[in-house]
């Protein structure tokens, strides 16, 4: 079976078990963080099977709540959002818990650019509609899918320097000095 196609079912089961669970009920809640941090993981290094093969076509409201994803998709690097506005998504932990998605170059780099825009490669926004330019502002209000499920991640954003930062690593070097 096509990777492409077992992920989404793995998300979509892996969802329906987060949303059913008692929030109270956390082995269950550790265990889905880990499945869903190794599925970001598994997106991050794998390919399409075919050269121009068939990618992920993702609805606005999806790409709002950052639920959509596909394969060459890995956690953005902190600097992508180091801008003017860009605190709510240095903090946001993305459809896997990991942070939000940015496109992986077929040489294993990854880019500061969304995982999903109007030229792919291997997500793709609608065109003509709200979100298509990968800015949501323009779009209505989508209901958020349940927060429980993640941790916050292990980052800040500085909003003198509008610098988004890994916490863990600035803290030891503010000890240093």
């Amino acid at each position: 079976m096509r990777p492409l196609l077992v992920l989404p079912v793995l998300f979509t089961a892996l969802c329906v078990l987060a949303v059913r669970c008692d929030s109270n009920d956390t082995e269950v809640i550790a265990a889905l963080r880990l499945k869903l941090t190794a599925t970001s993981e598994l997106i991050g290094v794998s390919t399409t099977l075919t050269r121009g093969g068939h990618g992920v076509s993702c609805s606005c409201a999806d790409y709002c709540t950052s639920q959509c994803f596909s394969l060459q998709c890995s956690p953005c690097p902190a600097a992508a959002f180091s801008f003017e506005g860009g605190s709510s998504l240095c903090l946001a932990v993305g459809p896997l818990g990991t942070g939000l998605l940015c496109h992986v170059e077929l040489n294993g780099t990854i880019s500061q650019n969304a995982c999903c825009s109007n030229s792919g490669p291997t997500c793709w926004l609608p065109s003509n509609e709200c979100c298509s330019s990968g800015d949501c502002s323009t779009c209505s209000t989508f209901p958020l899918p349940p927060s429980n499920l993640f941790t916050p991640l292990r980052r800040m954003f500085d909003n003198a320097s509008n610098t988004c930062y890994v916490a863990e690593a600035t803290a030891s070097i503010k000890r240093k000095t």
